[in-house]
């Protein structure tokens, strides 16, 4: 029995929810909220948009390893561009700039920054042959060639552009074998050659290397933790690189340019603790300083997890993982640092699914750090609680504060916040515990406590910018589906057709009714998460009629459900656009369309309902019908799933329906004048209709 009592006390202590102390201070200036959240390469969009960049204000794109070994023989690497090194220098015909070109574009055109590498891409297999890692054999010619990229990318030399690229880096990772070829010696020569070259024709610009494998040994000098293996003197040979690398550029006999030092960290095993990152940047900026190298930046331009592998990089794990770094980074020395890797097929690529390129969870902690980034001023916030952390800014009027639970229980806060109104309110946002996107779920002022999930991560803020949100309420029709089938909903093919500043949270289940979805506890979840000018799409009607009781409602019981839910989402800020059911597969044994009455019963219950609250009605009941009636049997089946065999699902569609169902609905939106247009590119042969001003 007193055993029991033991177990079940213990029980509950490591179940009780722990209490820590956070302290903010809104108006003590802590410097700047540094640029973390810059990654490595991106999605290769060739001629489209990179939204994710722009939504999550990613800084900038670093060039290394773009899309694959070898650049792919085409993209950024110098033997790319020039891949005839006995070519003349000077002659526009010797460069392929191409396809870089393309690569870039989107980046850009995001609001990202670039940030090239010049130099090769990793060769893991130099074992075996290496190509393009060899020290050039014409040191000086190697720097007369990135002087035509830098002229290209910034002054329009040959076709190119003036986009003012800012950070140039010279190579990466040169202490090891599978990136050069050569000795310590000769790389420092060769650096020495091909800084002094471009800083001398481009002072404006910054230069710097070396892309350094990182000083993990400055605080495991015998690497007892196992970076690289246990045993390795591989980390003992990077840090003796490091040093001799400042005392040479530092040298008056051999000095060069260095305008930033860039090195990488990688967080290996679970025995290495986070905070290792604050111990050796503070090595890297204390080494720097002592050559002489004070106004020399510190970039970490590589660094991630190999803990939980792979989909661990994809999952709350990852997203508590990166944005705890975002904290630990903005209280060091550390001057920008870029997540490795944003590139969808790489096996380090956390922020990003390989097929289809949708966001993960940890996308969204790169758009929890750059709530705090676009504010500017960081402010004193310190954490006395171990794996929590915290870091807040403001501009002066919005505040902000981000916290991260790097542990896997929940735990509560009640942080000590100066420097605001005692009245002052804060709308939550929450990642994890459920939420795979930052989501709204509730408020909190001065004095509250606040539960943050097992690896979650909160933002609070004042004046969350944000991308603008479309949600979505309804049934299998309008729900995510995910893995290989052939099944797909129209409400997820709505995404290439949104702007560049829209996103969509899907809320839409299967099986659900307007009534089950209120009482399940969806119809509230999704109210927590609009914010002021949201657009809340709703449509239900196929299960309003089933035979449970738990789902079946009357016309009545249906019109009223839309009005109430119209009435929610004003209340709240939002903007309802309800939208009728889509038809089913049906024909008669003559081939003639034969719609079920309930839809249109339904959908004409529906539209009664936005006339009277003043919500956007699309009829995508008609749409559909209208498609069904003109396209005929034979050239609609395949937009069902009935045309796949041994099934006779004639009510949801196929990917291919989906996506035709997705271009009817956004082609109505704009047919129509309806102000929801502002949500959406105009499709082709189409022009706005309404000028919307946006909402304050």
């Amino acid at each position: 029995m007193k055993s029991l009592l033991i177990a079940t006390l213990f029980a509950t202590v490591c179940a009780t929810v722990v209490r820590s102390e956070i302290n903010i201070d809104f108006a003590t200036s802590a410097g700047r909220i540094k640029p973390l959240h810059a990654v490595n390469n991106a999605p290769l969009r060739i001629g489209r948009s990179l939204k994710e960049f722009r939504i999550a204000g990613i800084p900038y794109m670093r060039t290394h390893d773009t899309v694959g070994m070898w650049g792919w023989g085409h993209f950024i690497d110098v033997p790319n561009i020039f891949p005839n090194f006995d070519a003349d220098e000077n002659d526009p015909a010797s460069y392929d700039f191409k396809f870089s070109d393309e690569f870039l574009k989107p980046v850009v055109e995001s609001g990202c920054k670039v940030f090239y590498r010049l130099g090769v891409t990793i060769e893991n297999y130099a074992g075996v042959k290496a190509y393009n890692v060899y020290p050039p054999k014409d040191f000086a010619k190697w720097a007369r060639i990135c002087e035509h990229i830098i002229l290209h990318y910034n002054k329009g030399w040959n076709k190119g552009f003036k986009w003012n690229i800012e950070y140039w880096e010279i190579w990466n990772e040169c202490e090891g074998s599978s990136m050069w070829k050569g000795t310590r010696e000769q790389f420092f020569e060769f650096y020495r050659v091909a800084a002094n070259h471009l800083k001398a024709k481009f002072p404006e610009i910054k230069i710097g290397g070396y892309g350094g494998c990182g000083v993990y040994s400055a605080d495991d000098p015998e690497n007892k933790v196992g970076s690289f293996g246990k045993g390795s003197k591989f980390p003992v040979k990077m840090l003796e690189w490091f040093r001799a690398f400042c005392r040479y550029v530092s040298a008056p006999e051999t000095r060069a340019p260095l305008d930033f030092y860039s090195w990488h960290y990688y967080w290996n095993n679970e025995v290495m603790h986070y905070s290792r990152i604050q111990t050796q940047a503070k090595f890297v900026r204390e080494t720097l300083d002592a050559a002489g190298l004070t106004r020399c930046e510190s970039i970490m331009n590589e660094w991630n997890t190999r803990v939980n592998g792979y989909h661990g990089m994809k999952s709350q794990f990852g997203a508590s993982f990166v944005a705890d770094m975002f904290c630990l980074m903005q209280d060091s020395p550390i001057d920008m640092a870029m997540y490795y890797d944003a590139y969808p097929k790489r096996v380090y690529c956390g922020i990003f699914e390989p097929i289809e390129e949708a966001t993960t969870p940890c996308y969204e902690s790169f758009v929890a750090w750059n709530e705090l980034y676009r504010l500017g001023g960081a402010v004193a916030a310190k954490s006395r609680e171990e794996r929590l952390n915290v870091a807040a800014a403001t501009d002066g009027k919005a505040k902000a504060f981000l916290l991260v639970n790097a542990f896997e229980r929940k735990r509560e806060v009640k942080p000590v916040v100066k420097g605001v109104a005692a009245d002052e309110t804060f709308t939550i946002y929450q990642l994890g515990g459920g939420n795979a996107r930052l989501s709204v779920v509730g408020t909190w002022k001065p004095g509250d406590a606040l539960e943050i999930p097992s690896l979650g991560v909160i933002v609070a803020a004042t004046d969350f910018a944000g991308p603008r949100q479309i949600l979505i309420a309804g049934d299998s029709l309008l729900e995510e589906r995910t893995g290989g089938t052939s099944y797909g909903s129209w409400g997820q093919q709505l995404g290439p057709w949104l702007k560049d500043d829209v996103v969509i949270d899907n809320l839409a289940r299967s099986g659900k009714s307007s009534k089950s979805f209120v009482t399940e506890g969806l119809w509230a979840k999704l109210l927590k998460r609009i914010r002021k000018g949201d657009w809340v799409i709703v449509q239900f009607g196929h299960n309003d009629v089933a035979k449970q009781e738990n789902r079946r409602t009357t016309l009545d019981e249906f019109r009223q459900n839309f009005e109430r839910f119209a009435d929610d989402v004003t209340a709240r800020g939002g903007r309802p656009v309800f939208v009728s059911p889509t038809c089913c597969w049906d024909f008669d044994g003559t081939g003639k369309f034969a719609p079920r009455a309930y839809i249109r019963e339904r959908a004409d219950a529906m539209k009664a309902a936005a006339q009277a609250k003043g919500a956007v009605f699309i009829d995508m009941t008609e749409l559909t019908a209208r498609e069904l009636r003109e396209k005929g049997k034979a050239d609609t089946r395949i937009d069902y799933m009935i045309s796949r065999i041994g099934n006779a699902d004639a009510m949801h569609t196929t990917r291919w329906g989906a996506k035709r169902f997705a271009e009817l609905f956004v082609r109505e939106v704009f047919e129509s004048g309806s102000p929801f247009e502002e949500a959406f590119k105009t499709p082709a042969g189409m022009k706005p209709k309404v000028k919307v001003a946006s909402v304050n």
